[in-house]
C-alpha cells in the first residue's frame, strides 16, 4: 500500500506508519543525531548547545518513528499508541492542532488546550509515514469534528 493503513470502523479512524516510509523516517532522524554529533565536537560552547538540542530532539523523533503503533480518532478522543511505551489520550473538546508541512513531510501537532505539566506535551504524528492521503483524511477529519476550520494556510499545502 502506497500510503499509511487506514481503516474506519463505526465513526473510528485509525492511522498506521506505512513500513517503508518509517524506515525512511528513521534513518533521516539517525542521520539528525550524527549532525548533531558532529557540531558537539567543533569545541565551541554555541555549537555544542546546539548540537546537543539537535541530538535529544533527533533522539525523541527516532525512538518515536520506531516505536509508534497507530493514532486513533474515534467520537470524543484522540489516542496515540506506542508499542512499549502505552498511550496517551486527549478528548477532542479539549483539543488543539498545529501543523508544519513541507512538501513531502511535516510534523501534525495535537495538545490540550487547557493542561499544566506534562500533560502539555503535544502528541505528535510524521507526515510522510502516513503520506499526503492520510494528512488530508485527518484534515477532513477535524474539519467535520469543527476542530479547525480549513482555511489554516498551513493545512492547504498539501
Amino acid at each position: 500500500m502506497d500510503q499509511a493503513i487506514m481503516v474506519r470502523e463505526k465513526s473510528v479512524y485509525i492511522f498506521m506508519y506505512d513500513d517503508g516510509k518509517r524506515v525512511l523516517s528513521a534513518l533521516a532522524f539517525l542521520t539528525m543525531i550524527i549532525l548533531g554529533l558532529g557540531f558537539m565536537c567543533l569545541n565551541q560552547w554555541v555549537t555544542l548547545i546546539f548540537g546537543g538540542l539537535v541530538v535529544v530532539v533527533g533522539i525523541c523523533k527516532f525512538v518515536d518513528a520506531c516505536f509508534f503503533k497507530r493514532i486513533i480518532i474515534n467520537k470524543t478522543h484522540i489516542t496515540k499508541e506506542w508499542l512499549y511505551f502505552g498511550k496517551r489520550s486527549i478528548k477532542l473538546s479539549n483539543l488543539q492542532v498545529g501543523v508544519v508541512k513541507g512538501l513531502w513531510s511535516g510534523t501534525i501537532f495535537f495538545h490540550q488546550k487547557d493542561s499544566i505539566g506534562l500533560n502539555r506535551i503535544p502528541i505528535q504524528l510524521e507526515v510522510l509515514p502516513i503520506g499526503n492521503t492520510g494528512f488530508n483524511l485527518i484534515r477532513k477529519i477535524l474539519i467535520q469534528k469543527g476542530i479547525i476550520t480549513g482555511d489554516e494556510r498551513s493545512w492547504n499545502n498539501s
